[in-house]
């Protein structure tokens, strides 16, 4: 007769950092498995794809990267043990929390100052703030909360021109 030891259960810890993080950032996974010495695999998976497959040795699973997201919102990460001959599978999710960079505007009028019925261009400059980032989409340009223009941003940019007659004197 012939007895087979029972696996012992497992549990993964597992934690991104930084976390949260700003878009386009890298991260650096790591997880722990408790059991009776675990090896094998450890996957992180999130988008519903596999991010990474890294060795668990004496319970420790190698760093792996999570690739930078390109949106900001909360994206689930699940950790998931192989198991091995003397430990079960288990698995766990977390969340990475991606932040969208802050944004530095700067808006101009030229000539400044402008007399009555003098064409004016307002300028509006985007800056992204802790990613290289250029930020893109459009600017409203309003005036007494009138909608005047919008436009695309160009190289962070936009640019609108009006008589002062349009801005309500």
């Amino acid at each position: 007769v012939s007895v087979t030891p029972a696996k012992a259960a497992t549990t993964v810890a597992a934690t991104a950092t930084p976390n949260p993080v700003l878009v386009n950032q890298t991260v650096a996974l790591n997880a722990v498995v408790t059991g009776t010495n675990p090896g094998g695999t450890l996957t992180y998976s999130a988008y519903g794809t596999t991010v990474a497959t890294v060795p668990v040795t004496s319970g420790k699973a190698a760093q792996a990267a999570f690739p930078a997201a390109t949106g900001a919102g909360n994206y689930i990460v699940t950790a998931s043990y192989s198991g091995d001959a003397n430990n079960l599978p288990s698995s766990t999710t977390f969340t990475v929390q991606v932040l969208a960079p802050a944004v530095n505007i700067q808006l101009s009028a030229t000539p400044n100052p402008v007399t009555e019925g003098d064409t004016v261009t307002l300028t509006a400059t985007l800056a992204g703030t802790g990613s290289s980032r250029v930020p893109t989409g459009t600017v409203k340009f309003e005036a007494y909360g009138i909608n005047l223009e919008q436009k695309t941003l160009v190289n962070g940019t936009a640019s609108f021109s009006d008589s002062t007659a349009g801005f309500g004197g």
